[in-house]
């Protein structure tokens, strides 16, 4: 549980464990300061490999992936950002 009380979802199955890992160092390596969109299709990638979701991408950058009936009575959003602001100076080095 989480300091308000709400219960943390663990990723306890290994295989799942190590393909969000990859995931997250992905993302974490896209440089998206400077092209807004370069996480979404990065994101995009991902989902259209690991999910068999309905995926979209707007030219704003926004991801949008959808499963099941599009007219089902209930739904579920998962809004996040994935685009980030330029890293300040110190917190990158040149290759």
């Amino acid at each position: 549980m989480n300091r308000r009380g709400r219960e943390l979802v663990a990723v306890t199955d290994e295989d799942t464990r190590a393909r969000v890992t990859a995931l997250t160092e992905r993302l974490v390596a896209t440089p998206s300061h400077e092209d807004p969109t370069a996480a979404g299709d990065v994101l995009v990638e991902w989902l259209r490999a690991e999910t068999d979701a309905r995926v979209e991408h707007d030219a704003h950058g926004n991801v949008v992936a959808r499963r099941g009936p599009s007219d089902a009575a209930e739904s579920l959003a998962l809004v996040g950002h994935h685009d980030v602001v330029p890293p300040a100076p110190g917190q990158t080095r040149e290759e």
